[in-house]
C-alpha cells in the first residue's frame, strides 16, 4: 500500500524560490538594468573648465539633448578633502543662509539652438544674472544654479562670460556644466 506524503510545514517568513519565480527574475533583468541606465546617460553633464576669477573670461559647451524636459545650468565648484570643502563653503555660500551666502558671481549667458549648417543658430537666452549660494551638493562638488530652462531634443550651444572680477576664486576649479 502507498503511503501518501504530506508537505512539508512552509516558514511564512522564509522567501521560497522556485525555478519559475528564478526565471521570470532573470528574463526581466535586462529589462530593468536597461531601464535603470538608460536616464543615466540622458544627462548632458560634460563639464568645461570656467576661470571666473576675471571679468569677461568665457567658456562654451555645445551639448546634444536627448530627452525633452527641464535642465540646469550651473556653475561646478569641485574640491577635495574636507579642508577645501570648508574653504569652498565660504565662497560657494549654503542655501537661504544669511550668514554663509557666498560670493556672488556675475554671469552673462547665452543659450543657442543649432539647426544645422544652412540657417544660423537660434537664440533662445541672452541673459545676464548674478548667482550667489549653492542649490546642490555631493560629494566632491557644489553646484550653484545660473538657470534652469525646458529644452527639447536637439543641439544646444550655451556661451557663458564673467561680468565681473571674482579675485575669491582664484585658482579654483570651476566649470560649466548643464545637467538635470
Amino acid at each position: 500500500m502507498r503511503q501518501k506524503l504530506s508537505k512539508p510545514a512552509r516558514d511564512d517568513g522564509a522567501m521560497v524560490w522556485s525555478r519559475r519565480s528564478i526565471a521570470a527574475l532573470l528574463a526581466s533583468f535586462p529589462w530593468f538594468v536597461k531601464s535603470a541606465m538608460s536616464d543615466a546617460f540622458l544627462a548632458p553633464q560634460t563639464p568645461v573648465a570656467f576661470d571666473i576669477a576675471r571679468r569677461n573670461n568665457a567658456a562654451t559647451i555645445d551639448v546634444k539633448i536627448p530627452k525633452a524636459r527641464s535642465y540646469v545650468i550651473q556653475l561646478r565648484f569641485s574640491y577635495k578633502g574636507s579642508e577645501e570643502r570648508r574653504r569652498m563653503d565660504q565662497l560657494v555660500g549654503r542655501p537661504g543662509s544669511t550668514t554663509v551666502p557666498g560670493v556672488p558671481v556675475g554671469i552673462a549667458l547665452k543659450l543657442f539652438r543649432l539647426v544645422g549648417n544652412a540657417r544660423p543658430p537660434q537664440l533662445l537666452l541672452d541673459k545676464q544674472m548674478m548667482t550667489q549660494a549653492r542649490y546642490v551638493t555631493a560629494v566632491d562638488f557644489d553646484g550653484r544654479e545660473i538657470v534652469t530652462v525646458n529644452l527639447d531634443p536637439g543641439i544646444y550651444r550655451v556661451e557663458a562670460r564673467t561680468t565681473d572680477d571674482n579675485p575669491a576664486f582664484v585658482g579654483q576649479q570651476v566649470s560649466l556644466v548643464v545637467e538635470y
